[in-house]
């Protein structure tokens, strides 16, 4: 059984910029590990233990889910952390587009029998690096992230993620693409 998720990819400039934010202004937060603009990426659903088995029909529901979405804008916000995981992220503004997209995932998922998927609230999120010990970011020695909240990108397509876990880190590999085919006038 692989461990796969459906996720929303970043445009390659905006990781670099990500990157060369933490470069510059990283040292302030206590990480272990810097995520590199490869590993950067938006999780709609993790699949919990969906089998290898149903993954075409994963797929199936996934195309079918890009038929009915029409592209749209998503706009970073501001650094946050998941403390009990270790996770510093960067934000993602509230998008009722991305919200709907997420839940037609869900209920598709759910519906191919995924269990994992009871995760509290869903928080869009980057995921930057993970933590060597826990830390806040509204602390005095916060970085700044002017440079990066408000950045905004076209979103037009969402893929399946395989993840693979290594000593040096996630691996994330599209394994497949789903395109939105709605008209953004319907």
């Amino acid at each position: 059984m692989g461990r796969y998720f459906w996720g929303i990819g970043l445009p390659e400039e905006i990781g670099a910029r990500i990157e060369a934010w933490a470069a510059d202004q990283g040292a302030a937060i206590p990480v272990k590990r810097w995520y590199h603009r490869r590993q950067f990426h938006i999780t709609l659903l993790f699949f919990g233990d969906l089998i290898d088995d149903k993954l075409d029909s994963a797929d199936g529901a996934a195309r079918e889910t890009a038929k009915k979405t029409a592209p749209f804008d998503l706009v970073l916000g501001s650094l946050g952390t998941f403390n009990r995981s270790k996770v510093v992220w960067l934000g993602i503004r509230p998008n009722p587009n991305l919200m709907a997209l997420r839940q037609s995932l869900w209920e598709a998922a759910t519906a191919l029998g995924a269990s994992g998927n009871d995760r509290p609230a869903y928080r869009p999120h980057l995921t930057l690096g993970r933590l060597s010990l826990p830390w806040e970011p509204a602390g005095s020695r916060a970085p700044d992230t002017e440079e990066l909240a408000g950045i905004s990108f076209r979103v037009s397509e969402f893929h399946r993620y395989e993840s693979r876990l290594s000593p040096a880190g996630p691996d994330y590999r599209a394994v497949s693409s789903f395109g939105f085919q709605a008209d953004q006038n319907d």
